[in-house]
């Protein structure tokens, strides 16, 4: 590679606008089996599009390489090895490729992408978002979403080397997702070699090129001969972070006291931890996947009685109105699900006081994001289902989006229809069929593009599903609690999924959506590195996990089921009674007892530091567990609907509690520590 080279490719990555010697394609152009609709973003070394595969129909972001300079060569090597990368990386925080094809004839390299696109069906970054105002609590979500991304992106041995606002993109749930991975660098040698990545390592006059924004790079990157490693997205993280909640930018030696005094939450810990000069010290002993448990809400919830007896009487007018009008939304969901309203202690995020709260959890997702006169505003559909219309941004037409199953009348076999009002059925939502528990089969018609989280969460006579060639995105844990599932039919010319051996599968192989309720026991392909949150949920007869000969990311432990380095419990298999968890486990996974409804007594080993989201959700007979003392965190309703679980016991030493950690549980008594923030 020449010093010209090395020189010209060195100032481009300062420019971060440089498009000048780069071709564009215009709407309707073709490019393999693909028609341009749009573009979407433009960068040094090609653009972004969203495309229509024509045979198909389905829609994809194609990234093109089309730099015209006397550098072309050198800089498609670049590209291809992007590609290379993002093939190999499986997360639903990372954009996915596809495919990679380059053309030696012409020249053209391009691979195909997630559509990754904000609710309002436009191309949307977090610079987009900063633009208009951002509300604390989505960089809360935000954040975390990152870290989760890059949490995965570490284990497999890359450094992204440019975390940006740019390179932050907003999908349709509102969630972050990263992109670019144009100057990753891999330090992992196995991984190196596999993919043969040492066009992102650049020199000049013997040393290395400085990658990225300056305005993100880390102090050490910034001397001559400084490594590249994990810490050095901690930091760029920490920029970012502080640019979102302050409007600023942080340099070494900014006083975090004098922009973060007035947020509602505690951001100085967790940036001042990101931006330590020191990268040893950046990411702390449970890695960047950690920090967001760091972030807490500023101020302590005081007891409900002392909270009772300083109130000045002269507002006592306002709480007892304020009281009333909670309990009259508590009732009016209770009357909705069918459901008693029986209210029991759960803790409240980040505090040391109880709250009360339904039986329910407000029912869902949806429910909690709108209000009970949007849903009594909602069209029916013969009084069965309750839904709403979407303009799609492209076509401009009306779709159909179902909100919400009358799961009283939902019963036996039934066809979700094709058209309401003329306009077509393309989204099944969050929640929408959840506990319809008398539904045997349901026929998704073939217009139908994407299915939401839970969507048929807890149908449990539900025995069989289609899945049409449409659909093309299926949320997180879609057919959770459907323990008498036994197939799952995929249609031969879906391009995003297929099934095999009762798995639902991505249609490379890679990601695990979902297994059939009524294995015995279950082997884990060679091919899967990524499962899905709630996969198992359903398999209510699971006896244990096998994992075929290698596979690169999980193992079998005693039938259960954890990643190679065997630190974190995935899955335990739904039909055990008692488990005790390997000693080598410090996190235990989301999700990973779920609908374990045979389970009465699981020992959780003196070493595990974070119990995550749902962990032990819907472990109806659960009896009794002890919490170690070296557990720090408690994920959200990680023991909901734990309903024989009378008591626990939190050690001092605790000191996150989220949202609903306990609700719906027989618990009558929680002591909190003092260690609880």
């Amino acid at each position: 590679m020449s010093d010209d080279f090395d020189t010209w490719l060195a100032e481009r990555e300062k420019d971060e606008d440089s498009t000048d010697d780069v071709e564009t394609l215009r709407p309707g152009q073709r490019v393999g089996a693909y028609r341009i609709i749009r573009q979407l973003g433009v960068g040094g070394m090609g653009q972004v599009y969203e495309a229509e595969h024509v045979a198909l129909g389905v829609r994809r972001a194609l990234k093109v390489f089309s730099t015209v300079s006397e550098h072309s060569e050198f800089l498609r090597k670049r590209f291809v090895a992007e590609g290379r990368i993002l093939a190999d990386l499986q997360h639903p925080r990372i954009v996915r490729v596809y495919d990679l094809v380059v053309d030696e004839d012409s020249g053209m390299a391009y691979f195909e992408m997630d559509l990754v696109l904000s609710p309002n069906g436009q191309p949307r970054t977090l610079a987009d978002e900063l633009k208009d105002g951002v509300d604390e609590e989505k960089i809360v979500g935000w954040f975390k979403d990152i870290c989760e991304g890059l949490a995965y992106i570490h284990s497999q041995g890359v450094v992204h080397r440019d975390i940006s606002l740019d390179n932050i993109l907003i999908d349709g749930e509102g969630r972050a997702v990263i992109t670019d991975f144009g100057v990753a660098k891999i330090i992992d040698d196995s991984y190196r070699r596999k993919i043969d990545v040492t066009v992102t390592m650049v020199y000049k006059d013997g040393t290395e090129v400085r990658m990225g924004k300056d305005r993100y790079m880390a102090p050490e990157l910034k001397k001559q001969g400084g490594k590249v490693s994990f810490a050095s997205d901690a930091w760029a993280v920490g920029v970012l972070l502080f640019h979102m909640l302050s409007g600023s930018w942080y340099d070494v030696g900014t006083r975090l006291e004098d922009w973060l005094a007035d947020l509602k939450y505690d951001w100085r810990p967790v940036i001042a931890q990101l931006c330590n000069v020191d990268p040893a010290k950046r990411l702390g002993d449970g890695g960047i996947a950690a920090l967001p448990a760091m972030v807490k809400r500023k101020g302590r919830l005081v007891p409900f009685w002392r909270r009772v007896w300083e109130i000045k009487w002269e507002n006592l007018l306002v709480y007892l109105i304020v009281t009333i009008g909670a309990a009259y939304v508590v009732l009016k969901v209770g009357e909705m699900r069918r459901k008693d309203s029986d209210v029991t202690a759960i803790v409240q995020r980040r505090g040391n006081a109880l709250k009360a709260r339904s039986t329910e959890d407000l029912v869902s997702d949806f429910i909690l994001e709108r209000t009970l006169s949007d849903l009594e505003k909602l069209d029916q559909y013969d009084g069965m289902l309750k839904y709403q219309f979407a303009r799609e941004e492209s076509s401009g037409k009306e779709s159909v989006h179902i909100v919400l199953a009358q799961r009283e009348k939902i019963k036996g076999d039934f066809a979700i229809p094709a058209k309401i009002k003329g306009s077509r059925v393309t989204r099944i939502g969050k929640h929408a069929f959840t506990d319809c528990d008398e539904l045997a089969s349901v026929t998704i018609p073939d217009c139908v593009t994407s299915i939401g989280d839970d969507a048929f969460d807890g149908c449990s006579s539900l025995t069989n599903v289609v899945i049409p060639k449409s659909v093309t995105n299926i949320g997180k844990g879609a057919f959770s609690g459907c323990r008498r599932l036994n197939a799952f039919s995929v249609a031969g010319d879906n391009p995003r999924y297929k099934s095999d051996s009762g798995l639902l599968l991505s249609k490379d192989g890679k990601t695990l959506i979902a297994a059939i309720g009524l294995h015995k026991n279950l082997t884990i392909p060679t091919g899967v590195t990524n499962i899905d949150d709630g996969a198992f949920s359903g398999g209510s007869e699971l006896d244990s996990f096998s994992v075929a000969t290698g596979n690169p990311r999980y193992k079998a432990v005693s039938g259960l089921l954890v990643t190679r380095d065997g630190k974190t419990l995935v899955a335990v298999p739904r039909g055990r009674k008692d488990v005790t968890i390997p000693d080598e486990v410090t996190v235990i996974g989301d999700r990973a007892f779920a609908g374990c409804n045979a389970l009465k007594s699981v020992t959780i080993p003196n070493g595990v530091i974070s119990i995550k989201q749902e962990a032990f959700s819907g472990c109806w007979n659960l009896l009794d567990v002890k919490i170690p003392s070296s557990v720090k965190h408690v994920g959200e309703r990680a023991f909901s609907r734990c309903n024989s679980l009378s008591s626990v016991s939190i050690p001092y030493g605790v000191t996150e509690i989220w949202d609903g950690a306990f609700a719906d549980s027989g618990i009558t008594n929680i002591v909190i520590p003092t260690s609880v923030k």
